[in-house]
């Protein structure tokens, strides 16, 4: 498992409908409304569930929320390779410089659907 996390500032409000008679949840509401991102996120990685689990919110709710990417991370980019992604390893490699996933991939996890024909 390999994924980011990223801290948004906002407000949450949580309704709950509960069955009087046995106390048990009948229905929950949940919303959130984030803050407008003002500038580049930073972002943590996490590469396993222990560590997804030991991460700590620093306000009193966090809503987690799992995205599956269609693409394979590999030590050196998203796989299948995009052609801008080849096109950066072989710059990299003539240049006699190592081929990382920091240097073909960026920080954007909206490049994980970048691929497939014509794809840069």
């Amino acid at each position: 498992m390999t994924g980011w996390t990223a801290s948004v500032p906002g407000t949450f409000t949580r309704s709950i409908l509960k069955d009087t008679g046995t106390g048990e949840i009948d229905r929950m509401h949940i919303s959130a409304k984030f803050d407008e991102i003002k500038g580049p996120l930073a972002l943590e990685l996490v590469t396993s569930e222990d560590a997804l689990s030991h991460v700590r919110p620093k306000e009193p709710m966090t809503v987690v929320m799992r995205v599956r990417v269609p693409r394979i991370v590999s030590n050196f980019g998203y796989w299948p390779l995009t052609t801008q992604a080849v096109q950066k390893a072989k710059t990299l490699l003539d240049a006699g410089k190592p081929v990382t996933f920091e240097e073909i991939e960026s920080s954007n996890l909206a490049d994980a659907w970048r691929f497939g024909k014509g794809s840069k």
